[in-house]
């Protein structure tokens, strides 16, 4: 499943448009004015909310959300070629309730009838193996350092202040690196996105 580690270059917020509420928003506040204190306890007070209230705010870093956005526009044959676009964008696209649901039932069939299972076994395979390419990867970067070291010891540069060639043989070398590592997927997510996805009435990517 190669898709799943395209690179993007933003972070994502996932939130909910008419999400089911079963608790009462904590009052907003001043961040210019607020004390550290009252600041500590708001952060509390939304953290609890959103734990109580699924559908508010999907909760994943960048690093998550990519595979699981992947995953979506491939299994989701129903979506429009906007909404798949949207999925990897965080320009505001908003996706309608029923959308949502039906995004949410599509999931749980992957969840259920072992295709999760599946995803998340080739998934972790394919991380071990960029991280192994990548510890390899480092070993001539650290060779490429020790030489430049060697060239000027009392400099210490930085990569973009090597010399020619070696800051060519730089970006050569990170090239090779296999970004699949960086993105873990896994069935739990998937899970707690379809929660989400069936509380939320709707959702806005931000």
């Amino acid at each position: 499943m190669s898709t799943l580690t395209k690179e993007l270059k933003m972070g994502f917020d996932i939130y909910g448009i008419e999400p089911k509420l079963k608790s009462q928003e904590p009052k907003k506040i001043d961040w210019e004015t607020a004390t550290d204190k009252e600041k500590d306890a708001f952060c509390k007070a939304t953290d609890k909310f959103e734990k109580e209230n699924k559908g508010v705010y999907f909760r994943n870093n960048v690093w998550w959300w990519r595979p699981l956005a992947y995953l979506v526009s491939s299994e989701c044959k129903f979506l429009t070629e906007d909404q798949e676009r949207a999925l990897h964008y965080n320009d505001g696209f908003t996706y309608g309730k029923e959308t949502a649901l039906k995004i949410a039932r599509t999931l749980e069939k992957l969840c259920s009838n072992g295709k999760i299972d599946s995803i998340e076994e080739e998934h972790n395979q394919m991380q071990k193996e960029a991280e192994k390419n990548n510890k390899e990867v480092q070993k001539e970067l650290d060779k490429l350092k020790a030489n430049v070291e060697e060239l000027r010891p009392t400099e210490n540069l930085a990569p973009v202040d090597y010399p020619f060639p070696y800051n060519k043989h730089y970006d050569e070398i990170c090239k090779k690196k296999d970004r699949a590592e960086s993105y873990p997927f896994c069935k739990q997510n998937v899970k707690d996105f379809v929660v989400f996805l069936k509380e939320c009435g709707g959702f806005r990517v931000c």
